[in-house]
């Protein structure tokens, strides 16, 4: 009978930590330029996180409201502390790469072909929905070359485009989350 309680109280655990583990996923995937800090912050985000949920697992009060605020309060903290915690080396935070994001999506009418210009620190948001905004026009012949500097340099070396599929294979970083974003509500 215990194990089986120990067993529960272990799958109890493992519930209110999926929210660190699946946000981490998504962060090392979308999220890359962390350099030698996520080494740190990764393992000490989990600790950090593993006493939050520590703690709310010895607070025993039986009614159902107080469940569910106790399990989404812990899902909601543990998930932001993994989203502050997770370090970018070179660029804004991962929360401001979100909103810059979300901005320029929401902006995508006001988008005009300048955009499709790829500047790496002032538009990379705006770059990524000028691109979505325009795909059906750019040159699929390989002229089109994705995260074009200008100068005669790419941020990839297989940066050219020859079909449409070619786009969301080849965008880097966060801007495969924004392109999946975009073809699923715009």
């Amino acid at each position: 009978m215990d194990e089986l309680k120990e067993f529960r109280q272990f799958l109890r655990f493992l519930f209110l930590l999926m929210p660190t583990i699946l946000t981490t996923m998504v962060l090392i995937e979308f999220f890359p330029a962390t350099g030698f800090g996520r080494i740190i912050t990764v393992p000490f985000t989990f600790l950090v996180n593993i006493i939050i949920v520590g703690i709310a697992m010895l607070i025993r009060y039986r009614k159902t409201w107080f469940v569910i605020t106790k399990v989404s309060l812990t899902v909601i903290i543990t998930t932001i502390i993994t989203i502050y915690m997770y370090p970018q080396e070179s660029g804004p935070s991962v929360v401001q790469q979100v909103q810059q994001a979300a901005q320029a999506i929401t902006y995508i009418d006001t988008l005009d072909r300048t955009y499709l210009q790829y500047d790496a620190f002032d538009h990379e948001a705006e770059y990524v929905v000028a691109l979505y905004k325009f795909r059906n026009e750019l040159p699929m012949d390989g002229t089109y070359q994705l995260y074009d500097r200008g100068n005669g340099t790419y941020y990839s070396s297989d940066s050219a485009i020859y079909n449409m599929q070619d786009i969301p294979k080849k965008l880097e970083k966060f801007h495969k989350l924004m392109w999946i974003y975009m073809l699923a509500f715009k």
